[in-house]
């Protein structure tokens, strides 16, 4: 559904239907901050928006294609629906644009993009985020808090610390971290961060078919441990683009983790890290064959020539070629049913998954 599609010109995405032009709050940058903010007359400000909030209204709709600038953070003490349909809040401010003072409220910010100079652009406790739509240029960080991220570009990461974080269709740069949260990582793209691109401890944690690619040769990629039983990295697609080998880690995880059915071609002898003794169990994985046998033993694993897994390595389509030994050489047990660009597995139907990110039409 789309703002063209509703009667009030205004869609909720995230909720699938249409608001009510009496429930939206109008925030326009050509605005004014006088009157009810109503469509034909809209307000400036979010600070004179967010204040007519209430009741029925609880919809702040940004429209002119502008920018709202701030000089301090804003508080968020009441559910909310924040629809930005292209504009942008906070470019030049200090972190956090958003800090969230309420528990147990609803936030949703939709089709707007968040800046901040320095720190983050959310900070969140103890409530309900929604992000769609949404280009952050800040860490989203969030404690005791629930966090669902879709269709979103984060560009320094998310932070959760004892909570619940979704994350789906997204492109995550810098470094995220979870702590002893429940974790969803999938159909994702990890970015290069020389920092490592994701580290998770605690909590149940599902990191499935998204892609990491790192470009620098020394660089860890990410680290999951001390989860809850049921934890598991599967479907994903590990690369690192150096033409010359050298000794990151792609995935450092111990014995709580259930690592299964991934890509690791990352020109690495030691692509596998774990604590002394603590093996996670890597299964069905495809591996380069820069790794050395002591990563790569176990049970349905390959080591092949990185030539031929992907359509064109060069160009960055990691795609699986023609050719490529990961074709249906996944763990025949498990039953995810689409890849990352939301392609059915298995192909066809009735076979084993492809192992990686990609399943192969």
């Amino acid at each position: 559904m789309k703002d063209s599609e509703c009667e009030s010109g205004v869609c909720l995405e995230a909720d699938g239907i249409c608001a009510e032009e009496s429930q939206v709050v109008f925030l326009s940058s050509q605005g004014g901050d006088t009157g009810n903010c109503e469509r034909e007359m809209p307000c400036r400000t979010l600070a004179f928006g967010l204040d007519k909030i209430g009741g029925t209204r609880r919809v702040l709709r940004l429209e002119g294609g502008g920018q709202f600038p701030l000089t301090q953070k804003v508080d968020l003490g009441k559910s909310v629906y924040i629809d930005g349909t292209g504009n942008a809040i906070g470019l030049n401010a200090v972190g956090p644009v958003f800090r969230i003072i309420a528990p147990q409220i609803d936030i949703t910010l939709s089709h707007v993009t968040l800046g901040a100079t320095s720190g983050s652009v959310i900070d969140q406790q103890s409530s309900n985020l929604r992000l769609l739509d949404v280009r952050a240029v800040g860490t989203v960080q969030v404690t005791n808090a629930t966090l669902d991220v879709r269709d979103s570009e984060l560009e320094s990461g998310f932070a959760c610390t004892s909570g619940t974080a979704s994350v789906h269709t997204t492109n995550l740069g810098g470094r995220s971290d979870s702590t002893n949260c429940a974790l969803v990582v999938e159909r994702s793209l990890f970015g290069d961060s020389n920092a490592g691109c994701l580290g998770a401890s605690g909590g149940l944690i599902t990191i499935e078919n998204n892609l990491i690619v790192q470009t620098i040769s020394s660089t860890d990629a990410m680290a999951v441990q001390n989860a809850v039983a049921g934890s598991t990295v599967r479907f994903n697609t590990f690369v690192n683009t150096t033409s010359t080998p050298g000794d990151g880690q792609a995935l450092f995880c111990d014995a709580t983790v259930d690592a299964t059915s991934n890509i690791i071609a990352y020109r690495s002898a030691h692509p596998m890290g774990f604590p002394s003794g603590q093996f996670c169990a890597s299964t069905f994985t495809l591996f380069d064959t820069v790794a050395v046998a002591q990563h790569t033993a176990g049970e349905g694993n390959v080591v092949a020539d990185e030539a031929n897994f992907f359509l064109d390595r060069l160009s960055g389509d990691f795609h699986l070629g023609a050719s490529s030994p990961a074709k249906q050489a996944a763990d025949p047990t498990l039953t995810v049913q689409i890849d990352f660009d939301g392609a059915s597995r298995p192909q066809p139907a009735g076979t084993t998954s492809d192992i990686g990110a990609f399943e192969a039409p």
